[in-house]
């Protein structure tokens, strides 16, 4: 048995009854609303009317990071779930037959952590960044939907591109000014 197996079998073995509700729900984006609406105020205030120039790259951000690894590498590398060929733990009947590698939780919430963290001053915000990153990632592999390995992939290829993605801004000049 592989690392992978072996660390995700251990994450997964995790498990409650009293913790599966909370982990099916903060693994779901609609969850984490009221968080982005404390973002999008910070970023409010501290950009103004620049604000848009910021969501707009937020955009890029999140349909790079989504269309790369939903629509590229998920079918490329065609690395099956843990819950459709491993005996883990599953509540909510979440799984499915779609592909897993790089998880596509963990890309797109690590580019955005990243990006957002280029741009932000507050260090409580910038450490919300990436507890939502994590938590929101660490939610898949508990649920039986994605091995360690999907995470990892995933949180390093949204970094990097979150990383690049804001050089290549800050380069452009067009958030000078805000």
């Amino acid at each position: 048995m592989n690392w992978d197996i072996v660390l995700t079998l251990w994450f997964n073995q995790w498990h409650s009854p009293t913790i599966d509700p909370w982990m099916i729900a903060l693994t779901d984006e609609k969850t984490w609303i009221p968080l982005f609406i404390v973002w999008l105020v910070y970023f409010i205030r501290l950009y103004k009317k620049g604000i848009f120039k910021l969501l707009l790259i937020v955009a890029m951000q999140i349909t790079i990071t989504d269309v790369l690894s939903s629509r590229v590498l998920k079918p490329y590398w065609k690395r099956q779930r843990p819950c459709n060929y491993l005996p883990v733990h599953e509540p909510g009947n979440l799984c499915r037959p779609s592909y897993a590698m790089p998880s596509s939780h963990a890309t797109n919430s690590f580019g955005l952590a990243t990006l957002l963290t280029r741009y932000a001053n507050a260090k409580n915000i910038i450490f919300s960044f990436w507890l939502w990153a994590l938590v929101f990632s660490y939610t898949r592999i508990y649920l039986g939907l994605h091995h360690v390995a999907d995470i990892l992939v995933g949180a390093l290829l949204g970094s990097s591109i979150g990383f690049l993605l804001s050089a290549l801004w800050d380069k452009s000049g067009l958030l000078e000014g805000k």
